[in-house]
Parts: C-alpha cells; sequence; structure tokens
C-alpha cells in the first residue's frame, strides 16, 4: 500500500504488507496533511495526496493542494474542509 510507504518515510513505523489494518488505520487518524504555519510535518504523504488530487508532487502543503484537496473531497462526497484525514486516505487507497 503506497500509503504505508510514505507513512515510514515520515517517521511512522508500519509493516508495509499492503493490508489495512489497525497500525495503518491509526496512522491515517494521526498523520493528517494539511496547510501548516510552519514547515511541512509530512512531506511524503503529501506527495502521495498531491499525486491524488492531480498537482504537482513537491512535499509542500500549500495554497493551491489545498484548493485541489477541497476540490477532490467536493467530487468525492467527502466534508471539504481542505485536511487529509482518515476519510480522505481512505478514498485516495480505495478501501
Amino acid at each position: 500500500m503506497e500509503f504505508q510507504k510514505a507513512a515510514n518515510l515520515d517517521g511512522a513505523k508500519l509493516v508495509e504488507d499492503g493490508i489495512f489494518g489497525k497500525n495503518t488505520e491509526n496512522a491515517m487518524k494521526s498523520m493528517v496533511c494539511k496547510k501548516r504555519l510552519i514547515g511541512y510535518k509530512y512531506p511524503n504523504l503529501t506527495k502521495f495526496v498531491q499525486k491524488a488530487v492531480g498537482v504537482e508532487e513537491d512535499g509542500e502543503f500549500g495554497n493551491e493542494t489545498k484548493k485541489a484537496v477541497i476540490n477532490w473531497q467536493k467530487l468525492c462526497g467527502l466534508v471539504a474542509d481542505g485536511e487529509v484525514g482518515i476519510n480522505s486516505y481512505k478514498r485516495i487507497c480505495g478501501i
């Protein structure tokens, strides 16, 4: 699962087995990708999200990424808040 790989690069300690289990679910809940005032906490997960929403994969969750996430969330019938949490991750992963 691409999420597991990106999360591990950003500091998680997940088994990269491609299975959506409790540890992966907990990582999705805690590793929220969103626009931050200082720095980018999860650059690899941000690239994972950017690929899914169709913007440049630079690892920085800026205004363009936030706008693209909001539009993508609207299209998917998710809460369009511009933050990528468990429901958005699940949709990206096809879960």
